[in-house]
């Protein structure tokens, strides 16, 4: 198909990382998008950070 084998790898690789990435990612999005009740229901994360203004430093 590819006289350049070179160029076919390195699109072909591109294209497998790109699918890769994005069932990675889509992966991600399902695991958060399961467990956020359980995240919210444990007031750790934001309440925290909330409560204790950052104090700016001179």
């Amino acid at each position: 198909m590819c006289e350049m084998g070179l160029l076919c790898s390195v699109v072909n690789y591109r294209a497998l990382s790109a699918v890769t990435f994005g069932a990675t990612l889509g992966c991600l999005a399902l695991y958060i998008s399961e467990y956020r009740p359980v995240m919210e229901a444990i007031p750790i994360y934001g309440r925290k950070y909330k409560a204790e203004p950052i104090e700016p430093i001179d």
